[in-house]
């Protein structure tokens, strides 16, 4: 009887021991694999993707009657659009790159053209833009939206424009 006992204290001993070291092994792997991945390389020259704070369809604030949007798409290629009630619908495509620790947005056109926004600030429904033109320097506020056009309709638009001369 005895070496029954004992060996069940000697099981529950060792079983106790086998779960704290499960315990250290599974908590050692969660800590891990909550560091990060990014060496700081990414995009931007920020962690993660800092694109994703701006990707999307943002209409243009103002009293202007007219409409305008700009759309920032994954994938480094923007698009400038909407009505003017002179000239009717436009479309303008970009390629940019922003950097969320610097806060700007770097816009490069199809003719080689480069020019530079500040990022004032962004949110999920609202970016607010500096912008300069020459030595004047002005401010754009935008909210999130969505419009009818996808950035493949944007795309086909853009070609047909170009292609018709309209530019």
């Amino acid at each position: 009887r005895t070496s029954i006992g004992t060996k069940n204290k000697r099981m529950k001993k060792y079983r106790y021991l086998f779960l704290i070291l499960l315990t250290a092994i599974v908590s050692g792997l969660y800590l891990v694999s909550c560091g990060s991945d990014s060496d700081g390389d990414g995009e931007g020259g920020d962690d993660g993707n800092p694109t994703s704070q701006i990707v999307g369809t943002w209409e243009r604030v103002d009293d202007d009657e007219d409409k305008d949007y700009i759309m920032y798409c994954a994938d480094g290629i923007g698009y400038y659009f909407g009505e003017e009630s002179s000239s009717g619908f436009y479309v303008e495509k970009f390629e940019y790159i922003y950097n969320a620790k610097s806060g700007k947005i770097t816009y490069i056109s199809d003719d080689g053209d480069t020019w530079a926004d500040e990022v004032q600030a962004v949110s999920n429904t609202k970016l607010i833009l500096e912008c300069s033109s020459g030595s004047d320097l002005y401010t754009e506020v935008y909210k999130k939206t969505t419009t009818s056009y996808t950035a493949s309709q944007l795309e086909k638009l853009y070609q047909k424009l170009q292609s018709s001369g309209s530019y």
